[in-house]
């Protein structure tokens, strides 16, 4: 479980990259800062939520 938040984890800071290099670029599409950022909060709060799992169980799943 622990290598899954892990992987949440660099997935809401990639996002949370992705919607800081886009913020002020024409291209992107008005929701898209939003949305991304909503995403990463989703994402950091699964690994926080999985994190807190494993300790509970002991890392045993």
């Amino acid at each position: 479980m622990i290598e899954l938040a892990r992987t949440l984890e660099a997935c809401a800071a990639k996002l949370s990259e992705l919607a800081d290099r886009l913020h002020d670029d024409p291209a992107a599409p008005p929701w898209f800062d939003t949305t991304a950022r909503a995403y990463a909060t989703r994402c950091h709060q699964a690994a926080t939520d999985l994190t807190a799992a494993s300790q509970a169980l002991g890392d045993r799943v």
